[in-house]
């Protein structure tokens, strides 16, 4: 049997309230901040900002490779990561070394770097 033009048949009427509800609810999650895609203050977090603060203190940057890397908050609020880092320096050999990243969240701004100590 053909539809005529213009008509909704119930399944397309359904979908598009579907959607419409779909829709409402994840607008209403996100206006509550569960779909906030800053920066939190986590250890995840913290070790990727650290990171990145090592990474501006090479020589080759991209030749960076870190192992034994942890981080842990202190009771003032602040963030100390330590592991160590292969990178390659100015000559183009592969040294590894210490690091002492401290670090402050700052809400929505992410994590301040307060301390980059490399040995």
């Amino acid at each position: 049997m053909e539809q005529a033009k213009g008509k909704w048949d119930v399944k397309t009427i359904a979908i598009f309230i579907v959607l419409i509800v779909v829709a409402i609810i994840g607008l209403s999650v996100c206006s509550s901040g569960a779909c906030d895609t800053g920066i939190t203050d986590t250890e995840g977090h913290a070790i990727v900002a650290a990171k990145n603060a090592v990474r501006d203190q090479l020589k080759a940057p991209s030749t960076a490779k870190f192992s034994s890397v942890w981080a842990s908050k202190n009771n003032d609020g602040t963030w100390v990561v330590k592991g160590y880092v292969d990178a390659q320096n100015s000559f183009g050999a592969t040294i590894r070394s210490s690091f002492k990243v401290m670090l402050k969240y700052n809400g929505s701004s992410g994590f301040i770097v307060t301390s980059v100590i490399i040995n």
